[in-house]
């Protein structure tokens, strides 16, 4: 999804919802998205977001 945090300025980022209990790790999540992504659909930011249940 594209973030604009300052005008004109867009990024592409990620968004997770980790499952109950527990915690993302946003560096670890990349590295295992690296290996099996191409580079170009590994986003340089990772945003975690708390699950509404």
């Amino acid at each position: 999804m594209a973030r604009e945090d300052r005008p004109g300025q867009q990024q592409l980022v990620g968004y997770v919802v980790s499952a109950a209990g527990q915690v993302a790790d946003p560096i670890e999540m990349r590295r295992k998205l690296a290996e099996q992504l191409p580079d170009y659909m590994v986003r340089q930011r990772l945003w975690s977001l708390m699950s509404c249940h």
